[in-house]
């Protein structure tokens, strides 16, 4: 799937949700660490990075993943 494809899936799924909920859950997904509103899609990098990192093979884990995750972690908008 291309980058701005998956972006537009997150983005109705980011929508659903905040229509369910009644509120904006923007970063509030579990790739939500990993994201960098720099980013072309930043929902579409931030799910490649947080998958990638998981499920990679022992050691190879995605190292702008953790990064960015481990900056990201604990903050609060």
């Amino acid at each position: 799937m291309e980058e701005s494809e998956l972006q537009a899936v997150l983005e109705r799924e980011k929508w659903m949700e905040s229509e369910r909920a009644m509120r904006d859950v923007c970063g509030e997904f579990p790739y939500c660490r990993c994201c960098d509103k720099g980013d072309a899609y930043p929902c579409a990098a931030a799910y490649r990075r947080h998958y990638a990192g998981r499920y990679a093979p022992r050691g190879k884990a995605n190292r702008k993943a953790c990064r960015i995750c481990a900056e990201n972690l604990g903050k609060k908008d």
